[in-house]
């Protein structure tokens, strides 16, 4: 079973961690909700470029 990744590309990024953990978190519960996968299951990567 292939579980769900979501990768973010923030372009020149000043995110600081922990609006980088709610982004995530928000992620994870519009995800979660909508396709009805568990939390626990969902990978958020965050890449800077």
């Amino acid at each position: 079973m292939t579980l769900p990744t979501i990768t973010v590309d923030l372009l020149d990024s000043k995110a600081k961690q922990t609006q980088k953990r709610q982004l995530a978190k928000s992620l994870t519960k519009v995800l979660s909700e909508t396709l009805g996968y568990p939390d626990k299951e969902i990978t958020i990567i965050f890449k800077s470029t």
